[in-house]
């Protein structure tokens, strides 16, 4: 999460908040929803907060268990160790799923599509207007046939990009050494490739974005205010004398607002908040804790707690 500091300084990116809410606790949802029983949280950057706030070990109907990495051993490695950590071996089928970005894709559909092509491996890819900071997803009938990662604006021969969200059987997990630094992208797809499995693409069409950087964080919460992205978080605005509140937008618990001040749509503002007289909120995320005095004008900007 280093593109999010100093937001990351203090917090694991998983933990980082939209609109009250940390993304984990969605993604969490969005399992819960399809059905999923059983998560394994793969975890290093300061990973004892977020096994902390999951302290019960279940999430509405997902059982929780925490698999720790002392060093980092990519995307693919950690997920082997946190496969075999949470007793997973048994099973034909797994989910891989970011804990730092927002979706809410029916993971359902994707694991049906999988079963019924006969996939070794399934990536779910979502189409991007600017595929440059992404990793291309190149595929013909279904399945993919090769890769471009963060390709120029000229050399993009593909606009639907890895998002990051397998469905995975288990022989794949023969092809990721044990204790050993290996990636998904970079070894085990290309590996697939060249040993001629069975390796699909699944086009979806639902909302996806990685809060990579505060660009991506503001523009994550606008959308959910707006409503394009299917999720649960406290929708109701309080009214507070002498403020000018602009719907869409997202107040916390015990927040004060001083007399005068205008909060336009899109603005988040967190929890014990505390918002001067004749303020000026627009478009702006204003984090937990913060104390803005009279007069501020704050636009389109991010204050951490």
């Amino acid at each position: 999460g280093s593109r999010l500091r100093p937001m990351t300084c203090t917090i694991p990116k998983p933990m980082v908040k939209l609109c009250g809410r940390p993304v984990s606790e969605y993604i969490l949802d969005l399992l819960s929803k399809h059905g999923c029983t059983d998560a394994v949280f793969t975890l290093r950057y300061r990973g004892s907060q977020i096994e902390n706030h999951f302290e019960s070990r279940r999430y509405k109907r997902v059982g929780l268990d925490f698999s720790y990495e002392e060093e980092p051993m990519g995307t693919a490695g950690c997920v082997k160790k946190a496969i075999e950590y949470g007793g997973f071996g048994g099973e034909d089928n797994f989910i891989v799923i970011s804990g730092d970005a927002m979706c809410d894709f029916n993971l359902s559909a994707a694991l049906s599509y999988h079963i019924k092509s006969g996939a070794d491996a399934t990536i779910i890819t979502t189409q991007v207007d600017d595929p440059r900071e992404y990793g291309c997803v190149i595929s013909k009938n279904g399945l993919v046939t090769g890769f471009s990662e963060k390709p120029s604006y000229t050399g993009a021969v593909s606009d639907y990009v890895n998002t990051g969200v397998y469905v995975l059987s288990k022989k794949v997990l023969d092809l990721i050494p044990a204790d050993t630094m290996w990636d998904f992208s970079k070894n085990v797809f290309p590996q697939m490739l060249q040993n001629g499995m069975k390796l699909a693409s699944y086009e979806e069409k639902g909302y996806w974005c990685d809060i990579g950087d505060f660009t991506s964080y503001k523009r994550c919460q606008r959308d959910m205010l707006r409503g394009l992205v299917s999720c649960e978080f406290k929708r109701d605005v309080p009214q507070m004398e002498g403020v000018k509140i602009i719907a869409p937008c997202y107040i916390g618990s015990s927040v004060k607002i001083g007399a005068g001040t205008v909060v336009s749509a899109g603005s988040v503002i967190g929890d014990n908040v505390t918002v001067g007289r004749g303020c000026k909120l627009w478009e702006s995320v204003i984090c937990e804790g913060a104390f803005l005095s009279d007069r501020t004008k704050c636009n389109g900007g991010i204050i951490c707690e």
